[in-house]
Order: structure tokens, then sequence, then C-alpha cells
């Protein structure tokens, strides 16, 4: 781990459209991976617990095509 970074309740840890750098490993709390169609609405596709990489799939990605979003602190 390289470093920690606190993310509250409804924050993003991920942005769609974001090339990331680096994957991001949850250690506490409960997170969700979801999209948002053109029509506003939110379709969440996975969620994620303690323990899991929330991103790790992006490096075959390089341009994330969804977000992922805190459901509780994480």
């Amino acid at each position: 781990i390289s470093r920690v970074r606190v993310v509250e309740a409804d924050e993003d840890i991920v942005h769609e459209g974001e090339h990331p750098s680096e994957s991001n490993l949850l250690l506490d709390g409960f997170a969700a991976r979801y999209k948002i169609f053109s029509n506003g609405r939110r379709q969440i596709t996975a969620i994620h617990v303690a323990g899991d990489f929330v991103d790790l799939h992006s490096f075959l990605l390089r341009t994330m095509d969804h977000g992922v979003l805190a459901l509780t602190p994480c």
C-alpha cells in the first residue's frame, strides 16, 4: 500500500473517464461500481467489500467506463 485515503459516504473513489495509474484496495467499508445512463439514472453493477480491489481491471480498460462510489465511509 503506497498511500491511504479516507473517502466519505457518497463520494467517488474512481470517476468515470479517469485514466488511473494505480489501483484502489478497499480496506474498510462498502463501495459500489456504477454506470450513469443518458437519462441520468444510475445502475449499480457491483458491490465491493473490504479486501476488494475496486478498479484492478482499469489497467486493461485504460479509461474508466464507470465510476466507483463509497456507500459508507471507506
